[in-house]
């Protein structure tokens, strides 16, 4: 009897230890966020002027240069230039951020986007 009350005790703490080790689904804490995308919340959450300076605080990792080249930044779906284009839209202007990897820049718009792009949503 005591080494049934010991297995089970066991498979309870590993059962709880394992439930501990997995990661939470996206959008069930206030931590968790899409790497790719920031939301108007987020927008508003950060003080910042323009969009360079959001990305700047909430997704650096977006401004890595990949094969030498930077992301391209487009408006509503559309090119529009280079990252310096980010300083010229205020953070008030801007409804969500979402950059969009090499992988899937090339099948929507073709080649030359190595660094991928950084799609602006404005009002």
């Amino acid at each position: 009897m005591k080494t049934r009350r010991s297995g089970l005790a066991a498979l309870a703490l590993f059962t709880l230890l394992a439930a501990a080790c997995y990661p939470a689904r996206a959008g069930t804490s206030g931590t968790d966020r899409n790497p790719y995308l920031i939301t108007s919340e987020e927008l508003q959450s950060v003080p910042a002027d323009d969009a360079y300076e959001v990305i700047q605080l909430l997704r650096p990792a977006w401004f890595t240069q990949r094969s030498g080249r930077s992301p391209q930044v487009f408006v509503n779906g559309a090119p529009r230039g280079g990252l310096s284009e980010l300083r010229t839209f205020r953070r008030e202007m801007v409804t969500e951020l979402r950059y969009i990897d090499s992988t899937d820049a090339t099948t929507r718009w073709g080649t030359g986007y190595m660094a991928g792009v950084i799609d602006v949503t404005m009002r």
